[in-house]
């Protein structure tokens, strides 16, 4: 039986780690960009700016715009590939692409309006386009999908980056982000790829990506272990490879040229179930294999070993195929290095049947729900067999593959080059580059965007400058601390009737920004003490009382009433009662008391109705709601008073 080889422990070079590093923008604001190796030099992945509002307040930042380097402007002519489902992978030169500023792949700052975005243009092609003709129906749906897709696969490359900084642990979170931020632009990004994904609000985003990371790393175990069973149950031996994550993503599944020459080899057991590829002891292709190839030393119980172990002995290994371990439900195979045509006639086949079905029959939605119905079951059936019926889990790991690539993951060089070839074939989207040549897009989109961000705004070349984009944000999220609801409804409106040409933004004075800062400081704030309330019946087991009183204090020194004070009062309420701890319940009171608004106002008087409080803390509740003042000392060096103390007074 074949036994599973690890590289870290067999003296493999282990694939360096990606590090990011920021760039101050002018207007108060950082670039922080993920740098990952490639070929002895670094690679820029990707960058996300971070609006700090010049200051350095904890939960002053705001992370906005992403931009993944490898995702460019394609040329006219793959804008034309893309209307029809086959089209030629491959590098087809850029448009008027790289000298410009590239175009961002996401907006964390308004992730809810992308989704919305997205909505628009599914209902616009239903509704407008797919009434148009066969013709238009085909073409249009095939663009839409494939820009999508293109996007979609980009990010994917970015979320692999972040996977080799250690997000999912707490390992390796160094940088310019902190260990929340990294979390919440790994989660925004991840959730882009669903259709209401924008819509999670902040406060469950936490739980989202703890969910989605954990759906990850089970899925992965699985696939692991149904792969080895599978390639030891056929004589074959498996090696993880790392794909520059923290645990293995992918496995390369490979035959040991000696196996094939013992007698009766050809007539040895195969099962292909969940493998994908042909059966390798009767082919007579691998006994004059003139491909790469590996030698390995295995010592006499077939693990392998260092040449100089006594008992060592040489056997020549030929790679079968690559597979990614990341894909749901069963192992998907990226690279079989016999039948090159077998994952390219698996892309290729899927597009076309999508494009015939809904492009040119117009098999579309409910007007065909006898197609859609029969064609989920035959979709659901072929899962259960292992199909890879997923095409944007499919592009996700072909991204992950990819970047694995540029990396070196640890891999041979000439293995490294021979799985680029054969994913540069494989028309994953008609936009996209080979391999090899994303280095130099990526390095030369990076430089564009450091010279965009460092143009003043008032630089006649660079309008709208980045500055003055940052600025225009900071007006569309300072509209709620000035207008209410109704107003804010017709601003809505009159975007949507405009086509987006309207939107109202509110200057920035000097007032409103530090009212800005104030809200996001609170929002801030709301968020941890949500993470505190969340972590179980009992928060003083789960955190030390110094913590929480230090979030509570900060909360109190913030003062601002707004729409956030539902949110304020509930959190402080849900504190208030999983604490025994008499120093913390006396400072949520003191915040509900010293926000002054209706709502804290109303909290208070019903946690003074319930009781339940010592009596010192009772008085010091009854003396909050009477005056509004804070019972807690105003010197912020001294220690604060104790309910106790109010027995006194």
């Amino acid at each position: 039986m074949a036994l599973i080889t690890a590289p870290w422990a067999l003296g493999a070079p282990s694939p360096g780690k990606c590090r990011s590093e920021g760039v101050p923008v002018p207007g108060g604001a950082e670039l922080v960009t993920m740098f990952c190796p490639s070929d002895g030099g670094e690679m820029p992945v990707f960058s996300v700016l971070v609006d700090t509002l010049g200051s350095a307040a904890p939960g002053a930042r705001r992370l906005s715009k992403v931009w993944v380097f490898s995702y460019a402007r394609p040329s006219l002519l793959q804008r034309a590939q893309a209307l029809f489902p086959v089209f030629f992978p491959g590098p087809l030169g850029r448009g008027a692409g790289t000298d410009s500023p590239p175009a961002p792949v996401a907006d964390l700052s308004s992730a809810s309006h992308q989704t919305w975005r997205r909505i628009a243009a599914i209902v616009t092609q239903a509704e407008v386009l797919d009434v148009r003709g066969a013709l238009i129906r085909a073409s249009s749906r095939t663009y839409l999908g494939n820009t999508f897709s293109y996007k979609q696969m980009k990010i994917a490359e970015a979320l692999s980056a972040m996977d080799d900084t250690g997000v999912a642990s707490d390992a390796g979170l160094e940088g310019p982000l902190s260990r929340d931020e990294w979390r919440e632009l790994h989660a925004r990004l991840a959730l882009s790829a669903r259709l209401l994904g924008g819509l999670v609000s902040d406060e469950r985003l936490s739980s989202a990506w703890a969910r989605m990371a954990a759906q990850e790393q089970e899925r992965r175990g699985h696939n692991w272990e149904l792969l080895r069973q599978r390639v030891e149950a056929n004589g074959l031996y498996f090696e993880p490879l790392e794909f520059g994550a923290t645990n293995p993503a992918g496995a390369v599944v490979w035959l040991a040229q000696s196996d094939l020459e013992t007698p009766g080899a050809e007539g040895r057991f195969f099962d292909r179930s969940f493998l994908g590829f042909a059966n390798p002891w009767t082919d007579p292709g691998l006994r004059q294999w003139k491909g790469y190839e590996e030698t390995w030393y295995l010592d006499p119980k077939g693990r392998r070993c260092a040449p100089e172990d006594g008992g060592a002995r040489a056997v020549t290994m030929i790679p079968l195929a690559v597979y990614s371990l990341s894909y749901p439900r069963a192992p998907l195979l990226l690279v079989d290095f016999r039948n090159a045509a077998r994952t390219h006639s698996r892309e290729v086949t899927g597009r076309v049947a999508n494009y015939v079905a809904l492009g040119v029959f117009g098999l579309t939605g409910f007007a065909s729900w006898e197609y859609t119905a029969g064609h989920a079951a035959w979709q659901w059936y072929r899962q259960r067999h292992g199909a890879a019926t997923d095409q944007a889990e499919r592009l996700n790991a072909y991204a992950e593959l990819r970047l694995a690539l540029l990396m070196g993951s640890g891999l041979d060089p000439e293995l490294r080059d021979s799985i680029a070839r054969r994913v540069n074939a494989v028309p994953l989207t008609p936009f996209g580059e080979s391999v090899n040549r994303e280095v130099a897009v990526a390095t030369s989109q990076y430089q564009a965007l450091l010279r965009y961000a460092a143009c003043p705004a008032d630089a006649p070349a660079c309008v709208p400058s980045l500055e003055e984009r940052i600025s225009r944000d900071r007006g569309r999220e300072m509209v709620p601390l000035v207008h209410g609801r109704p107003a804010r409804v017709l601003f809505t409106a009159g975007a949507i009737l405009t086509a987006g040409l309207y939107r109202h933004r509110e200057p920035a004075t000097p007032a409103l920004l530090a009212e800005l800062t104030r809200q996001r400081r609170t929002r801030y704030l709301v968020a941890k003490l949500e993470k505190v309330v969340n972590s179980g019946p009992e928060i003083d087991t789960a955190w030390d009382s110094n913590v929480v009183n230090g979030y509570l204090d900060e909360l109190s020194e913030l003062q601002v009433a707004g729409r956030d004070d539902k949110k304020v009062a509930g959190v402080l309420e849900r504190v208030f009662a999983k604490t025994t701890n008499e120093e913390t319940r006396l400072r949520c009171l003191n915040c509900l008391a010293r926000r002054s608004s209706p709502e804290s106002r109303r909290t208070l008087s019903r946690l003074i109705d319930r009781g339940g409080m010592s009596e010192a803390l009772l008085r010091a509740a009854e003396m909050l709601e009477t005056s509004g003042a804070s019972v807690l000392t105003a010197n912020p060096d001294s220690e604060p008073a104790s309910p106790a103390s109010f027995g006194s007074r």
